[in-house]
């Protein structure tokens, strides 16, 4: 499943110029730019690994369904599969971020996401998941003064 952008369509920067070592020592000093850039780099490979291991990507769409997390079928980039087997996922962080969720906020959401594509069949934890989602979602309206 994809949970990632092409690197067309996000115009990547792939600067080969510093080593994925240097890299890793930028991050444990906080570099957030170091961070994004090793990231990118490696976000394909990772991400494909993860959701091969699940091996159906519709229980993972289903159970981040159910915990209440919305995710949109994509075609993935370079897929093995056909096209038309949608063998990707995108998540939309937009719509988070312009409720205000910070960045403690987004790591809590991949916490989420990873509790539920683990949690495949488990509806009692992917209700509890739902639960914290609600109540997370309770703290930024997406029309606050509007409730």
């Amino acid at each position: 499943m994809q949970l990632w952008s092409t690197p067309l369509e996000q115009g990547a920067d792939y600067d080969f110029s510093i080593s994925n070592e240097e890299l890793l020592e930028l991050v444990k000093r906080q570099d957030q730019e170091a961070l994004r850039l090793l990231f990118r780099r490696h976000e394909r490979p990772i991400y494909s690994l993860l959701f091969r291991m699940l091996n159906n990507h519709e229980d993972a769409e289903e159970a981040l369904g159910k915990a209440h997390i919305t995710v949109n079928k994509n075609a993935v980039p370079f897929d093995t599969q056909s096209p038309f087997i949608t063998s990707g996922i995108r998540i939309g962080t937009p719509a988070v971020t312009t409720r205000g969720f910070g960045t403690d906020d987004m790591k809590t959401v991949a916490r989420w996401i990873d509790r539920a594509v683990r949690s495949v069949g488990d509806d009692g934890e992917l209700g509890r998941i739902a639960s914290e989602v609600h109540e997370i979602c309770g703290k930024y309206p997406l029309y606050p003064g509007l409730e």
